[in-house]
């Protein structure tokens, strides 16, 4: 779930935990928007971290920007390439979401 399309501005940090099918999926897309965006993320294990787990419990991933929360659970590829200034190609490409293109001018 996706809540809104704010500005990723701060630090992004994605929560997740190890053999979490959602969490590799999350993954699998944020690497390309973060390399298109020049931007790195800080990856947290929620079984690793007490106040993460107590404040996300089973509700992984979770992706944040400067502490807000940006979206959970099944990430929604196009709107969140929207929220790296990027667009996601209609053409099959390469892997599970396709190729990433620049915004057009």
């Amino acid at each position: 779930m996706v809540t809104g399309a704010p500005a990723l501005e701060g630090e992004l940090i994605l929560y997740f935990r190890p053999g979490c099918h959602l969490c590799a999926e999350a993954e699998a897309l944020l690497q390309p928007l973060l390399a298109g965006a020049g931007r790195e993320a800080r990856r947290i294990d929620v079984d690793s971290d007490a106040g993460a787990l107590a404040r996300y419990g089973d509700r992984v991933p979770v992706l944040t920007a400067g502490g807000r929360e940006l979206c959970w659970g099944r990430f929604q590829p196009a709107l969140l390439a929207a929220m790296f200034g990027q667009r996601l190609s209609t053409g099959r490409g390469p892997g599970l979401f396709g190729r990433l293109r620049p915004p057009r001018p």
